[in-house]
């Protein structure tokens, strides 16, 4: 088998398994992508919006040549992203997801001796 080839089976290979995760990362997080204020909501998740700006402008220092983007800054600067996206990682592994608010119980199910007695 050529270099070519090789390099072609394996490229093939992680395309067909990016396409198969994301597939299973559009199941499992269904109530998330369909939620409009998940991210910018009023609840805790706002501080989600603090990385994105950080790294605006330390790419932006980069492309203006402030500094080279494989420097201490430029490996700073994405360490905070880092660390809410792994302990968002963490905390969804050992809590999961939540699907009623903090604080706020479900409506008590009725039983169909109560309806009909109702």
């Amino acid at each position: 088998m050529t270099s070519t080839r090789k390099a072609a089976l394996i490229a093939g290979v992680c395309f067909l398994v990016t396409h198969v995760t994301s597939v299973a990362a559009l199941v499992l997080y269904g109530p998330v992508l369909n939620h409009p204020g998940y991210i910018v909501s009023a609840g805790t998740d706002t501080r989600v919006l603090v990385g994105g700006p950080l790294l605006f402008v330390s790419a932006t220092a980069v492309l203006f040549g402030a500094y080279q983007q494989v420097s201490l800054p430029g490996a700073v600067a994405p360490l905070p992203v880092f660390a809410w996206e792994l302990a968002l990682a963490f905390f969804l592994i050992v809590k999961g997801l939540r699907t009623t608010p903090p604080g706020r119980d479900e409506a008590p199910h009725r039983t169909e001796a109560a309806a009909a007695a109702a």
